[in-house]
Order: structure tokens, then sequence, then C-alpha cells
């Protein structure tokens, strides 16, 4: 709404088209519509022990890299590689492929916006297409990997199952992410596995510390002591990594003290666990 103004005519013209007009393929179009809209905010997040200001087209790279399975990376690769391979008519279909994707990276990875992987996943539908045209080179050596890879890939989505906005792949490991990028683990979603861990593990006590934004998102249902910033305790501490990490650089140092020591158990791969003795 702010996007438009205090002009009623605009919104309700723009809601009209944006939810009664059947357009194929709409949601390409919506993620294009929000990565223009956000892609000016320059908004800081964690990132490899930092923080990413100003362009933002490492952090994106990094994302591609270690968020999409590794299958799909040799897919597409082996597909960009072997482009001149193909007959000039397919090269064209080809290419043509590349052309939306281009557009996405050359205008908004060079923006000061960074949400993470999910605000690429407009470009995934030219890049599978794109990468399915392996299969188009009929010899035994590329079927063979082909089988490889497709199994692996859906051997993958099976293993990580929920568990799929926390994803990292093998370079990087899930159990890992929140160290390369936090935008891409934490998004709040483990907060509702809370209660039945408390109930679970009989804590009658700790100390819980998590974002202002989460705070806000969901209410808890068990009693629990405020973990302050910047002073060191003990006991069982109950922490999600936006926090940990710290969501800006004037955050970074709140919880530097408990980034020394390893978690005792984690609540999905957002929420640490930590039972400090000494």
């Amino acid at each position: 709404d702010s996007f438009f103004g205090d002009s009623e005519f605009i919104k309700s013209v723009a809601s009209f088209i944006v939810t009664e007009i059947p357009i194929p393929g709409s949601h390409i179009f919506q993620g294009f519509a929000t990565m223009i809209l956000y892609s000016g905010n320059d908004i800081e997040n964690p990132l490899l022990g930092g923080y990413d200001t100003g362009s933002k087209w490492e952090s994106y790279l990094l994302s591609f890299f270690v968020k999409n399975p590794i299958p799909f990376l040799i897919f597409f690769f082996s597909s960009l590689f072997l482009i001149n391979y193909r007959k000039r008519s397919d090269l064209y279909d080809k290419l043509f492929l590349l052309i939306p994707v281009f557009f996405f990276l050359v205008v908004f990875m060079h923006g000061t916006f960074f949400g993470g992987n999910r605000y690429l996943l407009p470009i995934y539908s030219f890049l599978f297409v794109f990468s399915a045209s392996l299969i188009l080179l009929r010899k035994k050596i590329f079927t063979l990997l082909i089988l490889f890879l497709f199994t692996w890939y859906i051997l993958s989505a099976i293993l990580v199952y929920p568990e799929y906005i926390p994803y990292f792949n093998e370079f990087v490991g899930m159990e890992n992410g929140y160290l390369y990028s936090v935008v891409d683990v934490d998004m709040y979603q483990d907060f509702k596995k809370l209660d039945s861990y408390v109930e679970d593990n009989n804590l009658t006590y700790f100390k819980m510390n998590v974002t202002a934004t989460s705070k806000n998102v969901y209410i808890f249902d068990f009693p629990y002591e405020e973990l302050p910033p910047y002073e060191e305790t003990t006991g069982m501490i109950i922490i999600n990594a936006y926090s940990l990490i710290g969501k800006d650089h004037n955050r970074s140092e709140e919880f530097a003290w408990l980034r020394k020591y390893e978690p005792v158990d984690r609540i999905g791969y957002s929420l640490l666990v930590y039972n400090i003795t000494e």
C-alpha cells in the first residue's frame, strides 16, 4: 500500500490486475516485482562472519552455490559448458532461456537488498528447463551421469524433508548454515517447535533470547528468563541464530561470548541450545 501512496484508485486497479486477471507464470512476474520494490533497501545481513553492505552480488552468488543441491549445480554447469554441442536452432532456444536470468542478475544482484536464496526463485524455472536439455545429448556416459544426478537430487530432497528453509548443500552442511548466511536459515520457522521441546525435555527453568521480530510473530506458552545481551551467564540457554550472530553490525557483539561454546542441542536448525556450566 505504501508503494502506491494515498491513491485508492491506483491501489484498486493494481489489486485487480494482480489478483483477478489470469497471467501465465504470474508468480514469476510477482517475484520480479518484489525484487524491484526491495532492491533499493540497504539492509545488513550476517554473512560469512561479517555483514553485507552496499551491492549484494557476492551474497547472492554465495547463496546460489551453497543453497542449491550439488546435482542441480552439476546439471546446470554441464549444460552451460556443453552448449556449443547443440544444433544452431536448439542453441538459440537455450540462449533465449538465459535472457531473463541474465536480466535478473544484472539488475538485482547489484542492488543493495539481500533476502536470501528465496529471492532468486524467479530464475529457477528458466534454469531447470535449460539444465534439462542435457538429456538431449544421447550418449551413454551422459545417460549414466543423468541417472546418477537425478537419483542424488531426489534422495537429497527426501532426506532433508521437511527442513527445506535451512537447507544447505554438502559444501557447507545444514548444521553450519547459520555461520554462512543467517537469513537463509532463520525465518523463525522453528519457534512452533519450542513448546514441545520444552515439554519433552522437562525444562522448568532456562534463559532465552530471540529477535524482536520473532517475538511479534510467536507468543510463547512457557515461562523463561530473558537472556540479556553482553552479560555472560550460566545454565540452560536457548537462542535463535539471528540473536546469536547479531542481526546487524550494531548487535554483533551482544552474544559474542556465547559463540565461543558449542551447542548441546538444536531445535530445527535455527534455534541453538546451550548448557553453560562455568
